[in-house]
């Protein structure tokens, strides 16, 4: 079992008003062209932001379209598609992953008790999901008037309860149940439940997916 070490940590710099800030002079247009760069970049991550759902939208359905067509053949299962411009050839890859957000226990059971396989059976939650324990860890009674106090950190480390007693604080190393999916849900999905339901499933327990842009190349272009 892993043991906690004595740790040092500073001490907040005091907060100094824009006035206070030195200025220092730098020659050249490197400034300028940091800022207007700065300027591009937000500019792209909004048009970006504008456009991903939709494109995320598209990449899943057909990746989801065709996972389900093909339930019964693990090897086949793709997570990757190509959204290609049919008269640019630009593409953006779309990238459906197993990595699961933050779930929604409350949600993921009504799901699943209404949610039916293509079978027409009810889904069995137990089959798709379960509760483990979860380990946390408090820091914040370590803290004092918003500052670090090593007495406290070092008698919890000698003997978590009893300071957490003595204090009136939680015991920092606490212990919860937490419901998380099965690990083989995200390949016998495709196989028990339809098209439409796994959408609905996706709406409920997200997933990441991530875009990614692949510009055509110079001969793409030219035999386009």
């Amino acid at each position: 079992m892993a043991t906690l070490k004595k740790i040092d940590l500073p001490e907040k710099a005091p907060k100094k008003s824009a006035a206070a800030i030195t200025e220092i002079l730098v020659d050249g247009d490197a400034i300028r062209l940091y800022n207007e760069a700065a300027d591009a970049a937000k500019a792209a991550i909004k048009v970006m932001e504008e456009i991903k759902p939709k494109l995320v939208e598209i990449g899943v359905e057909e990746v989801f379209r065709l996972n389900c067509k093909h339930g019964d053949q693990p090897d086949t299962l793709i997570s990757t598609v190509n959204l290609k411009d049919d008269a640019t050839g630009e593409i953006c890859q779309c990238t459906w992953s197993k990595k699961q957000l933050k779930l929604d226990e409350k949600a993921i059971k009504r799901a699943f008790s209404i949610v039916r396989t293509k079978d027409d059976e009810r889904a069995k939650i137990n089959r798709y999901a379960a509760y483990t324990p979860v380990a946390t860890f408090n820091t914040d009674v370590f803290f004092i008037k918003d500052k670090f106090n090593m007495d406290v950190y070092e008698e919890y480390v000698a003997a978590l309860q009893k300071v957490a007693d003595r204090y009136g604080t939680p015991n920092p190393l606490k212990c919860e149940k937490e419901l998380i999916l099965s690990s083989d849900f995200h390949t016998v999905r495709w196989a028990d439940f339809d098209f439409s339901t796994n959408l609905m499933l996706q709406s409920i327990m997200p997933t990441q997916v991530n875009l990614k842009a692949i510009r055509p190349t110079e001969a793409a272009k030219a035999g386009a």
